[in-house]
This record gives structure tokens, sequence and C-alpha cells, in this order.
């Protein structure tokens, strides 16, 4: 082919041009022409891939229609045409080596595979295959991993990028790193009766791997750790020591959390909002659930899919609750002009701010033990009163320092929300409408006024000026 490709640039004519090079180094070019009957076509139409049976038989008697016809061309190639030769074959010769690397690691990519370490260039390592090579880079390396040149060693495919020069890149960091290691020792998961539903990895510290059970009589996480953790102990080592934890998936999430923390008692899970939990731990756990600068929590986060997870002691919640309720007594006897009684009554009904109150209704005030319709008429005109007075003040001040009021235009923002914004950068309208109801939640956690989905959507919607 290569040979052909050089003769067609001086001879243009040879479109069915073949050739092979004999064992003695002789190059042999031909033609092949279907024969075809005399009637088919006249002689001037005549073109190289095909001949008339009348002049067919003229070089070979024995030919019939429908045959091919071959004939020799004789070569008169230079020294320098052979050089040039040579060279189009080696670079030919480099395409399909390129494509057959390729297309055999774009087959391997998010695999495990077993390289070669060929040498240690620039900070990479070469991994060399019989199909073709690629880099393991030093930051993709275990801490305690101890390569060595013309040794064997287990590598996940990360990346394979086609294009001049073909690029295949190999990891030992990724997580799935260690689930097709799994994969590969436990028969269980290659057979598919077990199933791993999520994996969080700290590369080099340790792993947390969540399996599920696909039948009923095989217990998922004992089957993978194995008797004595012998199932377990060649993954370990090849990851260089670093630590595996095998969790029971549920698709209870506040199971899963339990799960996930095991051997630490956990007392009580709470649901701040989608995503978010609070869960409170024996005080004795407390240090060991949270691991060493909170790995374990990160970890447990991205295996359980979590945004937030907050660990807290039995204590820490009671005085969290303590001071909570002090400063919503505070508020409410400040700005509605009440007695603590009062406020303590409102707060245990979850009446704990004006803004709740303002928007409730005489019925559902005067409903509540201790109140009737008078009171219950007074306190929210003093709600309303005390957040209309408070955005005033705040709204001037802005004016006066001629500062962007927009944010006032939304009817369901309130005085604190506001503020909050203004405080995180969010100072008008057209920024608010930028953000997506997530980064609007994360702004407003852990404040006393967090939001949720909801009430996120219709803040950003009027901020867009979309009606409901």
């Amino acid at each position: 082919e290569v040979i052909v490709d050089f003769i067609k640039l001086e001879h243009s004519l040879f479109d069915y041009l073949k050739c092979e090079i004999l064992d003695s180094g002789e190059i042999k070019a031909y033609v092949e022409r279907l024969v075809i009957e005399d009637e088919e076509i006249d002689e001037e139409n005549e073109d190289l891939n095909c001949i008339i049976l009348s002049k067919a038989v003229k070089k070979n008697p024995s030919i019939t229609v429908d045959e091919y016809l071959s004939e020799q061309i004789n070569l008169d190639i230079e020294p320098a045409d052979i050089k040039q030769i040579l060279y189009n074959l080696k670079q030919k010769l480099k395409v399909l080596q390129k494509e057959k690397e390729f297309e055999f690691f774009e087959n391997k990519l998010h695999t495990n595979v077993t390289g070669y370490v060929k040498k240690y260039n620039n900070n990479d390592y070469i991994i060399s295959f019989p199909e073709g090579e690629g880099i393991l880079k030093k930051n993709k390396i275990l801490p305690n991993d101890i390569i060595k040149s013309n040794t064997y060693i287990k590598l996940y495919v990360e990346d394979v990028r086609q294009g001049d020069n073909n690029q295949v890149f190999f990891s030992r960091i990724h997580p799935n790193f260690v689930k097709e290691l799994l994969i590969s020792e436990i028969p269980e998961i290659s057979e598919h009766l077990i199933e791993i539903k999520s994996i969080a990895r700290d590369f080099g510290s340790k792993t947390k791997i969540a399996v599920n059970s696909n039948t009923s009589y095989l217990n998922a996480k004992k089957c993978c750790i194995g008797e004595n953790g012998n199932k377990i102990k060649n993954v370990i080592k090849e990851i260089s020591g670093e630590k595996i934890d095998i969790v029971s998936w549920d698709s209870d999430i506040t199971q899963f959390i339990v799960n996930a923390f095991f051997p630490y008692n956990i007392i009580e899970i709470i649901k701040k909002k989608e995503n978010d939990y609070i869960v409170i731990i024996d005080d004795e756990d407390f240090k060991k659930a949270m691991g060493r600068n909170g790995q374990n929590i990160k970890l447990i986060k991205r295996l359980c899919g979590l945004k937030k997870i907050q660990l807290m002691t039995e204590k820490e919640k009671s005085d969290n609750y303590k001071k909570h309720v002090e400063t919503l007594l505070s508020n409410l006897i400040k700005q509605l002009e009440i007695e603590e009684m009062m406020a303590h009554l409102l707060i245990n009904e979850g009446m704990d701010t004006s803004e709740v109150i303002a928007n409730s209704s005489i019925e559902t005030i005067s409903s509540l033990d201790g109140f009737n319709e008078e009171i219950a008429e007074i306190l929210i005109d003093r709600a309303k009163e005390y957040i209309e007075n408070e955005k005033n003040i705040f709204k001037k001040e802005m004016i006066e320092n001629k500062l962007d009021v927009s944010l006032f235009d939304i009817s369901c923002l309130s005085i604190f929300k506001i503020k909050h914004l203004i405080e995180n950068s969010i100072n008008s309208k057209t920024l608010l409408s930028f953000l997506d109801t997530d980064e609007l939640e994360a702004i407003f956690e852990n404040t006393e006024e967090f939001i949720n989905t909801d009430e996120a959507e219709m803040i950003i919607r009027q901020s867009r000026n979309i009606s409901q």
C-alpha cells in the first residue's frame, strides 16, 4: 500500500496498481483488470479496471469473462525512490501502531490493567504493554508506593486521548482503582451477586465502600471481607496498606448513615433539609467518629451522597438548643414588647420569629392556649410594624450611602435575609437572579433563618421577575 501510494504520486493513471515485496527484496507491481464481454463497452471507453475479452485472450488464452487479468508492470525505481518508499513505510507503520494502541487502551478505559514499568522519566513512569505505552504521573501514585523499573504494576486506565501522539494516562489514586481491585478479588461482585453502590476514597489513608447484596442469602459486607479478612487482604496489600471500610448500603438514608458510622453509637439523626443531616453521637465516640481532621465525616458524606453532615454530642445539642431558644426569647421580647412567659408560649408553638407571627392568621394565634383574637391581632400588628420599621431604617441607610436597594423589591425576603445576602456579596436583584437554589440554600446554612428548597425557588423566581 505504501509503495502504491508512492508510485501514484508519479503515475496517477495507475488507480488499480498493486504491489508486493518478495522475500528477495524485489518489488513486483501489477494491475488487475476485470474481463468483460466485448459488447459491454467499446475499446475507446475501456479503462484500467476492466478489459474486453477479445484483448484479454491475446495476453492469456485461457482467461474467461468475470475473471481478472493480471499484468506485471516494469518498475524503474531509483535509489532515492527506495529511500522515500522506506520512509513512507515507516510512517505508515507508526500510524497503524498508534491506531492499534488507541483501540486497545480505549477498550480498557476505566478498568484495571497490569503493565511493565519501563523507565522513570521527568516525574513520569513510562508503562509498557505489548500493544503500546502509557504514562503514570508521580502525582497519581500512592504515598507509600515503591515503584521500580523492570517490574509489573497494577493500574487504572484513567484517560485515553487520540491525536498525532496518542496519550494514555494511568492512576493508582482514583476511587475506581479500588473498586476494580474488589471486582477482580471477590467473585460474588464479578458475578453480580453483590453490587458496589458507592465509594469514597482519601487515597493513601482510607477508602469506604458501600455494598449491597442482590440475593437474600448473602450478607454483602461479610462476604466482601471474608473469613479473617482473607478476601480483602490482597486489595489492601495492592494499595500499600490503605485502610478499607466495607459498609452495608441501605435505601433508607438514615439507616445508611448509621451503617456508615458503625461501630460508633449513633443516638439520633436529625434531617435539617434535603441532603443535610445532624448526627448525635455518644460523647465517648465523638473523636473517633469524626476522624483525624474530620476525615471520617468527609468520607461518609461522600459515600452517602450528602451535602453536609454535622456531628455533635448530646450535650452540644442541648447547649445549642438552649442558646437558640435564649436568642429567640430575647428577640421576641424586644421586638413585640411582650413578657417572657408569652414569648415562651409562642416559641413552644413554633411562633419563634416576628416574620412567622407577621405571616400567621389571627385564627391560628388565637387558637393557642392563653391567647385570644385581641392578643393575636396586637401581636401580628406589632410584628408587621417592627419588620417594616427595620426595613425602612436599613433601606434609608443604604440610599444615603448610594447603594443598590433592589433586594427590597422581593417581598419574601425578610430584613435578616437581605442583610445576610449583602454580607455575602449578593447586594442586588441581578446578582441574586444568577444563583441557583443550591447556592442560595448554602448561603443560609447554619443561620437562624435557613431556607428550604421551596423558599429558595420562590426568592429566585421573584429576583428574575417570574410569576408563579
